[in-house]
């Protein structure tokens, strides 16, 4: 009787031990490809921050299960409501947040700003002094929160400033600026590069920013939730030793992007 119990209390013991260790997690996603992407309409590519969790939480005992939210400005407030474990992608400021805590480790990190206009709007590279030939400039990933030229522009002229949330932003957009709606959209030259090499058909053009901004990218989570710190030490760790490890090279280079954060090769 007494050898029965001791294997039971071992057994419940281990079980313990692992559900210590194993969470279930729930991540939302907001489709901002080649970010996070719609698989069904980019060839099966779920994103280069999707790929990059699945390929951190491989080997983990941890689950993930990810819910889509199309508009981006929900998914945040959820998280920050603490409705979600955390959002797989997002841009942010430095000073992110109040209610909101960020890995040490971003997944990405974007510069050169650019914008998308019809070919009588398009220049070498815009300047402030530029800004008042347009109706209304089109801006998703609130560019406002920075120092550059084009984020200024829009802290002292809001009304020509148009912030758009909801699903196939891009796609509007584009449409937009077919109809002089606005004349103009804003983001970063790597994400319009990749959405018009999909549409070499669409007669808009890229202009380079004339200043350099880099903006940080990665999960967001709430700072009020138990194990948001831990994750997010959790995901530091994976994103140091894939890059480590130099697997994140080829996982940018499958969506044509580059990792700008990526160690130097050891000697």
């Amino acid at each position: 009787m007494g050898k029965c119990f001791s294997i039971v209390v071992v057994i419940a013991g281990l079980l313990s031990v692992n559900k210590a260790y194993a969470d279930e997690f729930e991540f939302i996603w907001n489709p901002y490809c080649p970010y996070t992407c719609d698989a069904q309409l980019e060839d099966g590519k779920k994103g280069i921050a999707i790929d990059i969790l699945d390929a951190i939480f491989e080997q983990s005992r941890h689950t993930v299960r990810y819910r889509r939210i199309d508009n981006w400005l929900r998914a945040k407030l959820l998280v920050s409501k603490g409705e979600s474990d955390g959002m797989a992608f997002s841009f942010y400021p430095v000073d992110v947040e109040d209610f909101f805590i960020v890995p040490s480790q971003a997944m990405i990190v974007v510069g050169d700003d650019a914008y998308i206009s019809q070919s009588k709007h398009a220049r070498k590279s815009y300047m402030a002094a530029d800004f008042s030939r347009f109706n209304l400039v089109g801006n998703y990933r609130d560019f406002v929160s920075g120092d550059g030229e084009m984020s200024i522009y829009m802290k002292n002229q809001p009304a020509n400033v148009l912030l758009l949330t909801g699903s196939d932003i891009l796609e509007r957009a584009i449409k937009m600026i077919g109809i002089g709606r606005i004349d103009a959209w804003v983001d970063s030259e790597e994400l319009l590069r990749y959405y018009l090499s999909k549409h070499p058909q669409v007669d808009i053009k890229i202009t380079p920013s004339a200043s350099k901004v880099s903006y940080f990218g990665g999960m967001l989570f709430n700072k009020e939730q138990i194990k948001s710190k831990e994750m997010a030490a959790f995901i530091s760790r994976g994103l140091v030793k894939l890059r480590a490890s130099g697997k994140l090279t080829a996982m940018f280079a499958k969506y044509g992007l580059k990792d700008r954060l990526q160690l130097p090769a050891k000697k």
